[in-house]
């Protein structure tokens, strides 16, 4: 049992990091009045998708660890949530700079197609591709098309806002946004590299 509660905690400490970061980063946000305002909103929506994000990546481990007492379609749910809150988090994060960065202007009619995109096939992705899991005495972790895709998607959604950031950050009213998105990026990037 020992052995056991080491293994899942060798698995979780990036999630345990990252939910510490989380917290103090909600608990400082929520601390201070909330202007009424759309990047506002899109950014509770960043820190709603972050946190759906971590508690599905804990419940994958669990499923996984204990992945004989898990129905299968259970896994399969909890990865396709794990999935959905990871992608939705580089999502909203694109979708806040731009809102950010156009004095709250809603999105334009190339960016509305951008995402449509991007959200359509990550959803036809998790519904419908494949999906593996590898379970040993020293890792588990998941596999597969589906997993592949999302990191394709994750790229390029990295990198447009990346690309979105260092443009905005000519104008000089925008420098300060630009260069916590562009700092937030990297972490996300380091932590999806481990997560990879």
């Amino acid at each position: 049992m020992q052995f056991l509660n080491s293994f899942i905690f060798n698995h979780l400490r990036f999630q345990i990091a990252a939910s510490v970061v989380l917290l103090v980063v909600e608990i400082l946000y929520f601390m201070r009045p909330q202007i009424k305002i759309l990047s506002t909103r899109i950014f509770n929506l960043i820190l709603l998708s972050a946190t759906i994000y971590l508690l599905f990546d804990y419940a994958t481990v669990f499923s996984l660890v204990y992945y004989d007492s898990f129905p299968k379609w259970l896994v399969r749910f909890l990865h396709q949530g794990f999935i959905l809150g990871f992608e939705g988090t580089f999502l909203f994060i694109y979708i806040f700079l731009d809102v950010t960065t156009h004095n709250q202007q809603r999105l334009s009619f190339f960016e509305k197609i951008f995402i449509g995109t991007i959200v359509f096939f990550s959803l036809v992705t998790i519904l419908f591709e494949k999906i593996e899991y590898y379970i040993s005495d020293d890792a588990v972790y998941s596999y597969g098309p589906m997993v592949n895709m999302v990191y394709i998607y994750i790229t390029i959604l990295s990198c447009s806002t990346i690309i979105k950031a260092i443009i905005a950050s000519r104008n000089v009213e925008s420098r300060r946004v630009t260069s916590y998105v562009l700092f937030s990026m990297v972490l996300w990037i380091i932590f999806g590299m481990t997560q990879l």
